[in-house]
């Protein structure tokens, strides 16, 4: 069984898919339901629910599902509704193991099986960077460098690149006026930084 996060949910894949009459798919399972499911080695939070995922891509359903009695799945994706008392789970550490100790068993997609008591490996992902970061700043050569090649003068240019797409800050793709590109940025001797979040 392998734990890991997403920005706001956290995933448990089982090494099997899971079976049992209990579990419907598309219903939610209550916090009250997966506590009975696992032991926490700390709190997720006031309130959480989960689901199944019976289906794999396009909403077809997967090798998993075949020869299954009930529907059976191999993720479980709890969502937090409610951090507040969270221990929280932290990277590396936080682990989940399942236990039939509180009625609900977690078998393999035929029912046969021996319940499970896996533990999982720590968690592992992540909630998602906190603000979209720079990765770079570069120069370029200018186009036009008349009598002074090399040095900064007109049309030369500063090439920023982002960890990952960003929303463009509601600006245009072009025609950005330097009044746009210092609202965007602070400029000092040592740092380049984001005015405002990306």
């Amino acid at each position: 069984m392998q734990c890991s996060l997403g920005y706001d949910y956290l995933t448990v894949t089982s090494c099997k898919a899971a079976g049992g009459e209990w579990r419907v798919h598309e219903t939610w399972i209550t916090k009250a339901t997966v506590d009975r499911m696992f032991d926490m080695s700390a709190s997720l939070g006031s309130d959480y629910h989960a689901v199944w995922d019976d289906f794999g891509p396009h909403g077809v359903p997967g090798p998993d599902q075949l020869g299954c009695v009930t529907a059976c799945a191999r993720l479980l994706i709890i969502t937090i509704d409610n951090a507040t008392e969270a221990g929280p789970p932290e990277m590396d550490l936080f682990t989940m193991r399942s236990t039939d100790a509180r009625g609900i068993a977690i078998r393999d997609k035929l029912g046969l099986s021996p319940s499970s008591t896996s533990i999982s490996p720590p968690l592992s992902g992540d909630f998602g960077p906190p603000t979209v970061a720079i990765l770079s700043l570069e120069a370029g050569t200018s186009s036009n460098p008349g009598v002074n090649p090399g040095a900064y003068q007109n049309n030369v240019t500063l090439t920023v690149t982002f960890d990952r797409p960003t929303n463009r800050a509601g600006l245009p793709q072009t025609a950005i006026t330097r009044a746009d590109v210092d609202l965007l940025f602070t400029f000092d001797r040592w740092r380049f930084l984001p005015n405002q979040p990306l």
